[in-house]
C-alpha cells in the first residue's frame, strides 16, 4: 500500500505500535489527574472506529485536548503539569512552529526528521501527539497550521464518550462519525486524498 504524502516509511505502528500503546495508557491517568477534556483523535480515533486498532503505518498515537477557552499560556500550564507526573525516560516537549501541541515521548526512542512542510521538525519514533482545539465564532478549531481547515461542531465533541483501541478503553469524542468527517470527509476504506480541498472523497469505480 503507498503511504500518503504526510507519512514517512518505516516508522509505522506496525513496528512501534506496542511501545505507543504502552505511552498511551501511561498518558490516559496523567490527563485525568490535572483535568483536561481529551480523547482520541485523527489516525489514531479513525483506527479505533474502523476496527479497534491502530493504523500500520501511522506515525504516531494521536490525542486532543480540548481547551475552550485557550490562552497561550496554557500550554506552558499543561507542560509544567504533566511532567512532573512523567516516569523516565518519558519526557514532554512544546511545539510552537507549526502547531501549538504537546508532545510525550520516550526520549531513548529513535528520532526521524518529518517532511518539509513541518519545517525540518523532527520527532521520536515513540510519540503520544496531543493537539490542542479551541473553541472559535463558528466551531471548535486546532492551533495547527495544517488543520486550519477543519472546523467540528461542539455537540460533536462533548460530552466525551469512550472507545476500544487495541484492547484498552480511551476517550472519545460524543459523535465519533461526525467527528471525523469533520477532520476527514469521507472515512470509507475506499477513500482518496484530494489536495484541492484538503478532504478525502469516496473513490468512484468507472
Amino acid at each position: 500500500m503507498e503511504l500518503p504524502p504526510h507519512k514517512t516509511p518505516r516508522v509505522g505502528n506496525d513496528i512501534y505500535g506496542l511501545s505507543r500503546l504502552e505511552l498511551a495508557k501511561l498518558v490516559k491517568p496523567v490527563l485525568d489527574k490535572i483535568g483536561v477534556t481529551w480523547f482520541l483523535d485523527a489516525g489514531t480515533l479513525l483506527g479505533a472506529y474502523r476496527n479497534g486498532k491502530q493504523i500500520p503505518h501511522d506515525d504516531d498515537i494521536d490525542i486532543a485536548a480540548y481547551l475552550p477557552a485557550f490562552k497561550d499560556n496554557d500550554l506552558t500550564s499543561l507542560h509544567t503539569k504533566i511532567a512532573a507526573l512523567l516516569p523516565d525516560p518519558y519526557q514532554i516537549r512544546v511545539v510552537t512552529s507549526y502547531a501549538r501541541k504537546l508532545e510525550i515521548f520516550d526520549a531513548t526512542s529513535d528520532t526521524f526528521e518529518l517532511p518539509p512542510q513541518y519545517g525540518g521538525a523532527d520527532f521520536h519514533t515513540v510519540t503520544v501527539d496531543i493537539q490542542i482545539m479551541t473553541d472559535s465564532r463558528d466551531g471548535v478549531v486546532y492551533l495547527h497550521d495544517m488543520l486550519g481547515h477543519v472546523l467540528v461542531p461542539q455537540d460533536a465533541i462533548i460530552p466525551i464518550g469512550k472507545i476500544m483501541c487495541e484492547e484498552q478503553l480511551f476517550n472519545s469524542p460524543n459523535d465519533i462519525v461526525r467527528f471525523l468527517e469533520a477532520q476527514y470527509g469521507y472515512i470509507g476504506i475506499d477513500a482518496f486524498y484530494d489536495p484541492q480541498t484538503k478532504f478525502y472523497v469516496k473513490l468512484l469505480k468507472c
